[in-house]
């Protein structure tokens, strides 16, 4: 049944409308750090054995960035936030993207993202 399975989330901010490359490098940095962050490991191996899903959704701006975060927070799931280097097209300590997970997504509605960016 969809939903139950872990997914890997990334919401990037789409507000801040970078280039394609810089939007994939952010999403790595994403889902690399929440990994980092999560102690589920049994949630882990699942998810690899499922294939290692992962969804990549758009926040409208900054200030849905901090819901959706406060959100998976208050939901004591895997989550970091993606704070822009500045080296290139993003202003330093910009939150770009945020990982959430794995988890399994009836666990919380994202259904106010959009799957397209801006």
């Amino acid at each position: 049944m969809r939903g139950e399975s872990p997914e890997l989330i990334v919401v990037v901010d789409a507000s801040l409308k970078m280039p394609c490359g810089k939007v994939a490098a952010q999403c790595v940095h994403a889902s690399l750090a929440v990994l980092r962050e999560s102690k589920k490991t049994q949630v882990i191996r699942k998810w690899r054995d499922e294939g290692e899903p992962v969804i990549v959704l758009f926040a409208q701006d900054a200030e849905e960035m901090e819901d959706v975060f406060m959100m998976a927070r208050e939901k004591a799931l895997p989550c970091a936030m993606v704070r822009d280097a500045g080296r290139t097209c993003v202003r330093e300590g910009t939150v770009t993207c945020i990982g959430i997970g794995p988890f399994a997504r009836n666990l919380l509605d994202l259904s106010f993202l959009s799957s397209r960016g801006v």
